[in-house]
C-alpha cells in the first residue's frame, strides 16, 4: 500500500518535513510507503520527480506482492486477518485476566495459611511450655513431699 500526502507546499511553506508532520506516532514501516505531492508547484521537474517516486513505490509494492496489486480481495482478507488477531487478543487478555485473579487468590489463601499455620504452632508451643513447667512443679513438688517423708535412721 502506498499512502499520497497532499500539501506539500504547505509543509515546505511551514518549513516542516513530512517526517515531522507524520510526527512519532506513526510507526516507521509506514513511513516507507508514503509519498508528499506538492500539488501547486508550477516546477516540471518536481512535478516529474513526485511521479516518478510514486511509481517507484507502485513498482516496489507489486514487486513485495509477487506482482499482484493491493485489491479488494486483499483488503477483506487483511480485514478478516485483523478481526481474527483482535479476537485471539481480547480472548487471550481475558485469560490472562482470569489467570492473574486466580494467581491473587491463590496467593491471599496461602498468606492466610501460612499465618494460620504460624498462630497454631505458636499456641503449641505456648502449650507446650505450660505442661514442661507444670511438670516441673509437680516434679519439685513430689520431690519436696518425699523429702519431708523420709526417714533418717542414724
Amino acid at each position: 500500500m502506498v499512502i499520497v500526502f497532499t500539501g506539500g507546499d504547505e509543509l515546505e511553506d511551514s518549513d516542516q518535513s513530512l517526517d515531522e508532520y507524520l510526527g512519532i506516532d506513526c510507526p516507521e514501516p509506514l513511513k516507507l510507503w508514503v509519498v508528499l505531492f506538492d500539488n501547486k508547484t508550477k516546477d516540471k521537474q518536481k512535478k516529474l520527480d513526485q511521479l516518478n517516486e510514486l511509481r517507484s513505490l507502485v513498482s516496489l509494492v507489486l514487486e513485495k506482492n509477487n506482482g499482484i496489486p493491493y485489491t479488494n480481495a486483499l483488503s477483506k482478507n487483511y480485514r478478516y486477518v485483523t478481526s481474527k488477531l483482535i479476537e485471539v487478543t481480547n480472548r487471550l487478555l481475558e485469560q490472562w485476566a482470569i489467570e492473574r485473579a486466580e494467581r491473587i487468590s491463590a496467593e491471599h489463601k496461602a498468606k492466610e495459611t501460612r499465618a494460620k499455620s504460624e498462630d497454631a504452632m505458636r499456641e503449641l508451643r505456648d502449650h507446650l511450655e505450660r505442661a514442661e513447667r507444670k511438670f516441673k512443679e509437680k516434679a519439685e513438688q513430689d520431690s519436696n513431699k518425699h523429702a519431708k517423708q523420709s526417714c533418717y535412721i542414724l
